[in-house]
């Protein structure tokens, strides 16, 4: 099973949250992860933010930070070309999707029709995991 981590679970993986224990336990559990590009830009913003809103201290977040970019390597990035870009609009407009929710759930569907393997989407944002689900993807947590 490929797993699929939009930013809201990818950061499960870095820092202690609800659930962390399960996206743990899934991802090791995966033969791949498979991630958007974006999460390159958003899950060093989301530990900035918990920072500012100060939910995590500054050490704690950067070696959240150096932890992920030394992860980086092991996963499966998929780039926004314009296939993925056309496809997130068409996702957005159709579910009323936010931009980067649209990125995630397109770079997701890209990646089940190019994988050989079962796509679990792992997602803890309510309106982009009805998404997911609505369009047939396998969604965590269930």
């Amino acid at each position: 099973m490929s797993l699929y981590l939009d930013t809201s679970a990818l950061v499960k993986l870095y820092v202690d949250e609800p659930d962390t224990d399960g996206m743990v336990a899934l991802s090791s559990a995966a033969s791949l992860l498979v991630v958007s590009m974006a999460a390159a830009a958003e899950l060093p913003a989301a530990l900035s933010k918990a920072v500012r809103i100060g939910r995590l201290a500054t050490d704690e977040a950067r070696e959240a930070l150096d932890r992920f970019w030394g992860d980086w390597p092991d996963f499966y990035a998929v780039a926004m070309g314009e296939s993925v870009a056309r496809s997130a609009g068409e996702v957005a407009w159709r579910l009323g999707l936010r931009g980067y929710d649209a990125i995630h759930l397109a770079t997701a569907l890209a990646a089940r029709n190019l994988l050989h393997d079962p796509l679990v989407f792992a997602c803890y944002d309510r309106a982009l995991w009805e998404a997911a689900r609505a369009e047939g993807l396998d969604v965590y947590p269930h």
